[in-house]
């Protein structure tokens, strides 16, 4: 079962990320979120189980990014996956929620908007 809270911040300068960027294992960086969703997708084997999900986004400066920790590993995606809107970026998200074991009804807030632009979800598993 997971644990999925959502957090609106006044500024993105708020946000304290749970590793930084040089520490990822792994970055998927720049892509569009097919190819995005794709990558993730692929590691998940190699990821193993993952233990937490941080989702950052910047609506005013469409900037996303999402941490993903396993045992092992840290992945660091850099855009492609997004949030807060009903487009091609939130439904990529959404998919990856879903293949990582969390129930689509759970997630499914991801592709509504409900204006809050800078917001941090945490998903622990």
């Amino acid at each position: 079962m997971a644990t999925i809270k959502e957090q609106y911040l006044e500024q993105h300068t708020e946000f304290k990320p749970p590793f930084q960027k040089e520490e990822a294992t792994i970055i998927i960086q720049e892509q569009s979120s097919q190819p995005t969703l794709d990558f993730a997708l692929a590691l998940l084997p190699t990821l193993g189980k993952v233990t937490r999900i941080t989702h950052f986004r910047n609506g005013q400066k469409v900037r996303y990014y999402t941490y993903v920790e396993t045992v092992a590993y840290k992945l660091f995606i850099d855009q492609g996956l997004a949030s807060n809107y009903n487009g091609e970026g939130s439904h990529a998200f959404q998919s990856f929620l879903i293949n990582v074991g969390i129930p689509e009804e759970e997630v499914s807030f991801i592709t509504k908007s409900n204006g809050e632009d800078v917001a941090v979800i945490e998903i622990a598993l």
